[in-house]
C-alpha cells in the first residue's frame, strides 16, 4: 500500500481514535490503545471505547487491506496521535490587555475552527501538535492587542522557532484566530525574495483563502483548495486577499481612490515580500482606505525571516534603513496595531537597542521585541541541528553528514577535489567552472539512488529534491546546472543502456553508481537489493528535473500530490534563494560549499532541517569539515540562547531588563552580520568559580538519563575510594550541619570525568567529547591541576524515616561502595527530599526552583571543619550579598576551605502544593532507584586567573555589568 491508500485506510480509525480522545477530555491515547484498535477492534468496541458505527467501518477497511499493511497503518496513526510537541518558553512584559482569546474562539469562531478541522480530518497534522499550535497561538494572539480595546496601542513580540520547523504552520493559525477576534488588516512580510513569496501565499490560499489565487477572479476555472471542504455550518467566508501566486503587491494591484475600508465584509490579507517599493506602494494603498489617512480596523503585521532586512542596520540609531523604516510607517497607519516577528536565528533581534529615544514617535518606535520572546519547541518528529550536529541522535549524524574531505579520499587519482575545482572563499562571478567535483557527482548518484529506492516504497507518489549550493554568483549556478545536467544525461543514458544486462557490472559508470550504493548501505537501510533497484532505475532517473531558483528568476512549484502520479523528483541549484526560509519537499540529498560568515546565515542554509518520517536516514548531508565544526558551534549558540530564555522565564525577565549574552564561535564565525550589531559590544565573559558553590540544579527529565547519571556517580564513588586519602567517616560538625559521609581523594581526573559526562541542560556543564571539549566547570579544574587535585567528597543525608533509604538503593549497587554503605546502614541513613522542583513547559527539564538543591551553606558547606572552628569562626558569619565581592555565605566559608568540595545529593522528589511546582510526582520520569541524582561543587581561593571566553552582549547585559548588578543569592533555605 502507498500512503494515499494508508492515509486513506486510517480515516475510520482516526475518527475512532478522536471521538475517544473527546469522549475523554484527552489529548494523548493510551499506551497500547492503537496496537489493540487495529488488532482487534471488536474488543475496542466490547469495552465501550468506539460506537458501533466506527466499528463496522474499521471492519470494512480491515476487510480489503492486506494483514502486511496493518503494521504501516499502526505506524501511521501513532506518529499522527502520539508525537508530541511542547507549548515552549515565554517571556513578557505586564503590559497588555486583560482579554481571554479562548474563550472568544470558542464563542464564536470561523477560520481557526476550519483550519484545525482541515489539520485534523485531512491528518495534516498530528493530533498532540494541533493541540501545541492552538494553546501556543493563543498565548501570544493575547499578548498582541485586544481589537476591542480602543487605540492607540502598538505591542511587539517575536516567536523563536526552528530552521524549518513549522514557523508558517504556526503563524497561519495565529492569522486565522487574528481574523476571528477581529483584526481588519493583516500584513505577511514574506522575506525578500519572488519564490519565497510565493511559497507562502500558497500556503495561505492554502490554510486561509481557500482558492488558488492565481486564478482569481475566473469563475468558472475558479480551484477550490481542501479546507473549503470544513467550513463551519457550510458557509463559505474568505479574507480579501489582496496579492496572489503570481503577483506581489503593486499600484495598479487594486482600483486606487475607488476603495475605503468598509467595503470589505471581511478581514484583508497581504502576502508581501520585504522590497522597498512593495512596501511604499501598500502602505500608499492602506492609507487611501481611510479619508483621515488612519485606519480604522486594527491591523497586523506578521513579519517572516524577522532577522533578514527589517532590522535598522544603520549605525546612527536617528536613522533608519528604507525597508525597516517602510515596516515602522506601515504600523503607523493605525492606532490599533500589533507587530510580531518570526525567525529561526533571532540574533540581529536581541541586538537592537531598546533604549534609543527620539521625539520622532516613528523612530523611536523600533523593531525591538518590546513586550515578549516566545520561543517554540519543534515536535518530537523534527530533525533539526541539535540531532545533526549536537549530541541527541548519534546515528542520524554518523549516517546522513558526509565530510566532503573524507569522502574525497575514495576518489580517483586523475580526478581533483572540490577546493581546487571552485574554492569556497575567493572565487568570482566569472570563475571558470569547467567540471563539477567528483564529490558532487557522488552526491547526484546518492540522490539518483534514493529516487530510485522511493520508486520502490509507498513514497512513490510524493515529492523529493536535492539541493546544489556552492556558488551565490548566477553565472557560476548557471554553468553548476549545465555540468550537473550533463552528467545526469550520462548516466541516464548508460543506465538505459546496460542496466538490464547480466554484464552490468562491468560498466565502469554502472560499477560507480554499485559503490555508491554500497557505501551509503542503503540495502541494509532501505531492505532493498541493487537487484530489484535495476528494473526501475530508469524510470525514476528520467523523472529528475535540474532548475536553477536564484533571485534573477526560476521558482520551485511543487504540484499537489495525487494518487497513481509519480511525485516531483528535483535537482535545485541556488544561492541565497534556497538559502533562507524556501522549503524543498522531501529534501532528500544535500550538497553545500559555501563561505559563510555569520551564525544565523549559516543556519539558514540548512534546508535539510525538517520533517523526513520513515526515510531520514536515507537522506545524505555532504559539507565541508569546516562547516560540519562551524554548524556545531551554531548548534551549541542557539542551544545557549534558548537556554537563556528559560533561565529569564525562571527569573521573572522580561525582554527589555535582562541582558542576553551570545557566544563567539571559536572558529571566527560571526553571530550575525556586522551592521546588525551596531548596538551591540564584545566582552570578555569568564567561568570564574572562586569562593563559588555551584549547583547543579537542571536535569533532564528522563528516566534512562537519571539512571545513567546515577551510574556514573556511582562509578565515580568506586574510583575515589581507591584513590582516598582518608577513609569515609560520619561527618556533623555542629548542631546546624546536616548529616553526612565524608572522606577526601586525589581524584581531579575523575571529577573532571563525572562532570563531562553527567548529563545536566545547564551551559556550564555542556561537553563534547567528538571535539575533545570540556564543560565549563571541567576546564576551570583542569586549569587548577596543582590547586584542585585533592577533593573532600561528601554525601549528605537524612537520618528519620519519612524516605527512602539510600544504603538499600542506590549506593548498594556496587560492592566496591562498601565502606560508604555500612556507615549508612549504620546511622539509618534516609534521602534527603525536596519540593521545590519545577518541570519546563516541554516537561523535557526538571529544574530545582531558585537553583536550590543543596541545603543553606551552613548547614553543607561547613564539613570537614572541627566543631570548635565551626562555633568560633563560621557560626557568627552573616551574609552581606554585595554581588561579585567574594562576600556571600558561601563564600565566606569557602574562603576558609583549602579542598574543593564535590557534595553527592541523592533526593527524593517531594510534591509541593504551589501551583508553579511539580504536584504529581508521576510528571518525574524517575529512574530505577526513584531518586534524583546531582551533584553541588565548592571552590575555595586560587592563584590562577580565570580563563575568558568571547561573548557578544546586548545593550541590557552591558548595562547590568556596568553596574555590578548581578548578585549571588546562594543562601536558599533548606526545603526538607
Amino acid at each position: 500500500m502507498n500512503e494515499f491508500d494508508i492515509a486513506e485506510a486510517m480515516q475510520p480509525f482516526a475518527t475512532a481514535i478522536r471521538a475517544y480522545l473527546q469522549k475523554n477530555n484527552a489529548i494523548a491515547v493510551p499506551e497500547g490503545f492503537i496496537e489493540s484498535l487495529v488488532e482487534d477492534p471488536k474488543e475496542a468496541h466490547d469495552r465501550g471505547e468506539i460506537s458501533l458505527p466506527l466499528l463496522g467501518a474499521i471492519v470494512g477497511v480491515m476487510s480489503v487491506t492486506p494483514e502486511e499493511a496493518h503494521k504501516k497503518i499502526t505506524r501511521h496513526l501513532l506518529s499522527q496521535f502520539n508525537i508530541k510537541q511542547g507549548v515552549g518558553e515565554t517571556i513578557s512584559t505586564s503590559e497588555k490587555h486583560d482579554w481571554k482569546v479562548r474563550e472568544l474562539l470558542l464563542a464564536e469562531s470561523y477560520y481557526w475552527e476550519r483550519l484545525r478541522s482541515y489539520w485534523e480530518q485531512a491528518n495534516k497534522l498530528p493530533y498532540r501538535v494541533i493541540t501545541s499550535v492552538d494553546q501556543v497561538t493563543d498565548e501570544v494572539l493575547e499578548l498582541l492587542g485586544d481589537p476591542d480595546v480602543p487605540g492607540p496601542w502598538l505591542f511587539r513580540g517575536l516567536v523563536m522557532g526552528n530552521v524549518q520547523s513549522g514557523k508558517t504552520t504556526n503563524y497561519s493559525a495565529l492569522i486565522a484566530k487574528a481574523f476571528d477576534v477581529g483584526y481588519g488588516h493583516i500584513i505577511v512580510l514574506a522575506g525578500l525574495t519572488n519564490s519565497l513569496r510565493e511559497q507562502t501565499q500558497k500556503r495561505m490560499d492554502e490554510t486561509l483563502v481557500g482558492t488558488d489565487s492565481r486564478l482569481a477572479g475566473n469563475i468558472q476555472a475558479q480551484q477550490w483548495y481542501e479546507i473549503t471542504n470544513h467550513n463551519p455550518d457550510g458557509i463559505l467566508k474568505m479574507p480579501a486577499s489582496r496579492t496572489s501566486i503570481l503577483f506581489d503587491f503593486k499600484k495598479q494591484s487594486t482600483q486606487q481612490g475607488q476603495e475605503l475600508e468598509d467595503t470589505f465584509l471581511e478581514p484583508t490579507l497581504f502576502v508581501i515580500k520585504k522590497n522597498p517599493s512593495v512596501l511604499t506602494n501598500l502602505r500608499t494603498y492602506l492609507s487611501g482606505l481611510a479619508p483621515d489617512g488612519k485606519l480604522k480596523k486594527p491591523l497586523l503585521v506578521i513579519d517572516d525571516e524577522a532577522d533578514n532586512a527589517s532590522v535598522n542596520t544603520k549605525k546612527n540609531q536617528s536613522e533608519a534603513t528604507r525597508i525597516n523604516n517602510e515596516i515602522r510607517e506601515l504600523l503607523a497607519l493605525a492606532d490599533r496595531r500589533s507587530y510580531v516577528g518570526y525567525t529561526a536565528t533571532p540574533f540581529a533581534n536581541i541586538f537592537i537597542d531598546p533604549n534609543f529615544d527620539t521625539e520622532e514617535a516613528l523612530l523611536a518606535d523600533d523593531l525591538f521585541p518590546k513586550h515578549f520572546i516566545k520561543a517554540l519547541d519543534a515536535p518530537e518528529n523534527y530533525i533539526g541541528a541539535h540531532n545533526l550536529f549536537g549530541d541527541q541522535n548519534e546515528h542520524l549524524k554518523k549516517v546522513c553528514v558526509v565530510p566532503i574531505e573524507t569522502l574525497e579520499e575514495s576518489k580517483p587519482n586523475d580526478r581533483i577535489n572540490h577546493e581546487s575545482i571552485i574554492p569556497a572563499a575567493g572565487h568570482k562571478k566569472e570563475h571558470p567552472l569547467l567540471e563539477i567535483p567528483w564529490a558532487l557527482e557522488e552526491a547526484i548518484l546518492s540522490y539518483i539512488l534514493f529516487c530510485g529506492i522511493q520508486e520502490l516504497s509507498d513514497r512513490r507518489y510524493k515529492h523529493s529534491s536535492m539541493l546544489i549550493n556552492i556558488s551565490r554568483f548566477n553565472l557560476v549556478q548557471q554553468k553548476t546546472q549545465q555540468l550537473t545536467e550533463q552528467f545526469w544525461r550520462e548516466i541516464l543514458q548508460t543506465i538505459n543502456a546496460d542496466i538490464m544486462k547480466d554484464s552490468w557490472e562491468t560498466n565502469p559508470v554502472l560499477q560507480r553508481l554499485h559503490q555508491s550504493w554500497v557505501r551509503n548501505s542503503f540495502s541494509e537501510l532501505a531492505n532493498i537489493s541493487f537487484d530489484q533497484l535495476r528494473h526501475i532505475l530508469w524510470a525514476s532517473t528520467q523523472a529528475i528535473d535540474i532548475e536553477i531558483v536564484n533571485m534573477q528568476g526560476g521558482s520551485l512549484e511543487y504540484p499537489e500530490e495525487k494518487k497513481g502520479e509519480r511525485g516531483k523528483r528535483i535537482i535545485a541549484i541556488g544561492g541565497l534563494a534556497l538559502s533562507r526560509g524556501l522549503t524543498l519537499e522531501g529534501l532528500a540529498v544535500s550538497y553545500v560549499v559555501r563561505n559563510i560568515g555569520a551564525q544565523d546565515t549559516l543556519l539558514q542554509t540548512a534546508r535539510w532541517f525538517g520533517y523526513r518520517d520513515g526515510y531520514e536516514d536515507l537522506c545524505r548531508i555532504y559539507l565541508t569539515r569546516q562547516l560540519v565544526t562551524q554548524f556545531t558551534e551554531a548548534n551549541d549558540t542557539i542551544e545557549e540562547l534558548r537556554n537563556e530564555l528559560t533561565i529569564m522565564k525562571l527569573a521573572g525577565k522580561t525582554p527589555n531588563d535582562f541582558g542576553l549574552k551570545v557566544r563567539h564561535s571559536d572558529s571566527g564565525l560571526a553571530i550575525t552580520a556586522r551592521q546588525k550589531m551596531w548596538s551591540s559590544e564584545p566582552i570578555l565573559y569568564s567561568a570564574d568559580y572562586e569562593l563559588k558553590q555551584v549547583q547543579i540544579h537542571q536535569l533532564y527529565n528522563d528516566a534512562s538519563t537519571f539512571n545513567a547519571n546515577e551510574s556514573k556517580v556511582i562509578d565515580f564513588l568506586a574510583k575515589a575510594l581507591d584513590s582516598a586519602t582518608t577513609q569515609p567517616s560520619r561527618d556533623r560538625p555542629s548542631s546546624e550541619a546536616s548529616h553526612a559521609i565524608l572522606f577526601t581523594a586525589t581524584c581531579i581526573n575523575e571529577v573532571i570525568d563525572l562532570l563531562d559526562n553527567f548529563a545536566s541542560p545547564l551551559p556550564n556543564m555542556q561537553a563534547n567529547a567528538e571535539r575533545k571539549q570540556h564543560c565549563m566547570v571541567a576546564d576551570y579544574i583542569r586549569d587548577r591541576r596543582d590547586e584542585l587535585s585533592e577533593w573532600e567528597i561528601i554525601i549528605p543525608y537524612r537520618r528519620d524515616s519519612s524516605s527512602i533509604t539510600l544504603a538499600d538503593s542506590i549506593f548498594s549497587s556496587n560492592p566496591a561502595l562498601e565502606p560508604i554503605t555500612s556507615l549508612l546502614s549504620l546511622d539509618n541513613a534516609r534521602a534527603r527530599t525536596r519540593s521545590n522542583l519545577v518541570l519546563d513547559s516541554s516537561n523535557r527539564k526538571l529544574l530545582f526552583d531558585n537553583s536550590s538543591v543543596a541545603d543553606a551553606p551552613k548547614s553543607d558547606l561547613v564539613h570537614g571543619f572541627p566543631s570548635e572552628f565551626v562555633s568560633e569562626n563560621i557560626a557568627t558569619l552573616v551574609p552581606t550579598r554585595k554581588g561579585w565581592d567574594k562576600s556571600t555565605m558561601a563564600a565566606q566559608i569557602l574562603s576558609m576551605k583549602n579542598r574543593p568540595i564535590l557534595m553527592i545529593h541523592a533526593i527524593a522528589p517531594k510534591i509541593s502544593e504551589r501551583e508553579d511546582r511539580v504536584r504529581e510526582l508521576k510528571d518525574i520520569a524517575l529512574g530505577d532507584s526513584q531518586l534524583v541524582t546531582t551533584l553541588t561543587l565548592g571552590f575555595p581561593s586560587t592563584h590562577v586567573k580565570p580563563v575568558v571566553r568571547k561573548y557578544q552582549a546586548n545593550i541590557r547585559l552591558q548595562e547590568i555589568l556596568r553596574q555590578e548588578a548581578i548578585e549571588e543569592t546562594d543562601d536558599n533555605d533548606d526545603e526538607d
